[in-house]
């Protein structure tokens, strides 16, 4: 069953966003409309990502680097990682 997508602040660490749901392109434009609430200087977890295909993976590369925050600082399921480093690999040339 589809899980809606969210990115909320972890109440308990100011500065991280958890991201949920499933980052899918069938909730592009939601995902869209969620990201702009992401500040500057966030960091992410992502591992709250149930679903990720690529047009997913690539909001979730614009959200890192708009957040100017590190690839290293971003936390994912080890399932998504692969998928995220080939989009990443593709954005970044």
């Amino acid at each position: 069953m589809a899980e809606t997508p969210h990115l909320r602040e972890d109440p308990e660490t100011p500065g991280r966003w958890r991201a949920g749901g499933d980052w899918t392109l069938a909730n592009a434009a939601r995902l869209e409309r969620i990201a702009a609430a992401l500040p500057g200087d966030a960091t992410l977890d992502a591992r709250g990502i149930d679903r990720m295909d690529a047009s997913g993976a690539m909001l979730l590369w614009r959200l890192v680097r708009d957040a100017s925050a590190s690839g290293e600082g971003l936390q994912l399921r080890d399932e998504h990682a692969p998928l995220f480093a080939a989009v990443s690999g593709i954005c970044h040339n």
